[in-house]
């Protein structure tokens, strides 16, 4: 097979990847608005999809870096398909916490006490759906809108704390509640945040990695 035959499985898998990512994230969050307290279960099953799709990821790098002789720009894409993956699944695992989280916090209650937190999951939600375009389209020039998306995250995370440290102290909060909703905060502020990481490791990678081509044209 050859090198650039390589390349795209390997930006096939991580878009696939960051699809299903997308997908968890929305399984988590959405159902979260109408389910009882039991999880959902669609959120594990993508995140073992995921886990599959990253074992794949391993062994294709693996093959490509030993197959070809590596030049600085074929490590260099190697390394950032491996760090994509890697975070890819870290956002995975917090999208699948926060499916156990929700079904813990009755939603009637996280909108009175937080009602940032209805905000927060869909600044998230935004730049999970441009970090998956991007890597799809392998388009760098998609670091800019995944940063301003990042940017309202972090805003509306400010605000969010500030109405947990209110909630914590009323009298008639539920203290472990309020705690809960932070901690799903801090998850959601994890996935924005790995998704950005991948958005900038691609943006990166793609100059050198055309630059390969045309060198090897």
């Amino acid at each position: 097979m050859h090198i650039d035959q390589h390349r795209g499985r390997l930006r096939d898998r991580i878009a696939l990847q960051a699809t299903l990512l997308e997908g968890a994230y929305v399984a988590a969050v959405a159902a979260a608005a109408d389910r009882a307290d039991a999880p959902s279960g669609r959120t594990a099953m993508l995140h073992d999809d995921m886990v599959d799709v990253a074992q794949e990821v391993q062994a294709e790098a693996t093959e490509f870096l030993v197959r070809f002789r590596p030049v600085a720009s074929d490590l260099q894409f190697a390394t950032t398909v491996l760090g994509c993956c890697a975070d890819l699944q870290v956002a995975a695992v917090a999208a699948a916490r926060i499916d156990t989280l929700h079904g813990e916090v009755e939603r009637r209650v996280a909108r009175a006490a937080v009602p940032s937190l209805d905000r927060l999951a869909s600044c998230v939600y935004v730049v999970v759906s441009l970090m998956a375009d991007a890597v799809a389209e392998w388009d760098p020039s998609a670091v800019d809108a995944v940063a301003e998306a990042q940017s309202e995250v972090a805003a509306v995370r400010e605000k969010l704390r500030g109405e947990v440290a209110a909630a914590v102290v009323r009298p008639e909060a539920d203290a472990a509640t309020v705690l809960r909703i932070d901690t799903i905060a801090c998850l959601l502020e994890r996935i924005a945040a790995v998704s950005a990481a991948c958005t900038r490791r691609l943006s990166r990678v793609v100059a050198s990695s055309q630059g390969s081509l045309v060198a090897r044209a």
